[in-house]
């Protein structure tokens, strides 16, 4: 009977151990699937911030290229007044010069 009580003891300690460890199984289940559900939201913002940053690169490619079109504009209408003071200039100096001559040459 002594031998039959230690067996029963035994048991209930196996059964016990069995109970803690399905509960602690159950316990890491329960994480992991928490943890699981946590990555996907993760991966759910990294492909929303990926797809903000595409469409964030296609906006400063737009402004880039309006940015050299207005400075492109700046450089050629800046070179038209460049011109016009120039050949102002040049028929400034061609009408002094031909009262200069006028004036040797009529005296």
């Amino acid at each position: 009977m002594l031998n039959n009580r230690i067996g029963m003891d035994a048991l209930q300690r196996m059964l016990a151990n069995i109970h803690s460890a399905d509960q602690k199984a159950d316990d890491i289940n329960l994480n992991i699937h928490m943890q699981t559900e946590k990555m996907g939201h993760i991966q759910e913002q990294t492909r929303d911030i990926q797809s903000e940053l595409k469409r964030a690169g296609k906006f400063l490619k737009y402004f880039a290229k309006s940015v050299y079109t207005d400075k492109l504009l700046m450089c050629l209408t800046l070179l038209c007044i460049i011109a016009v003071i120039i050949i102002i200039i040049i028929k400034i100096a061609k009408k002094g010069g031909s009262k200069a001559t006028d004036v040797v040459s009529s005296n």
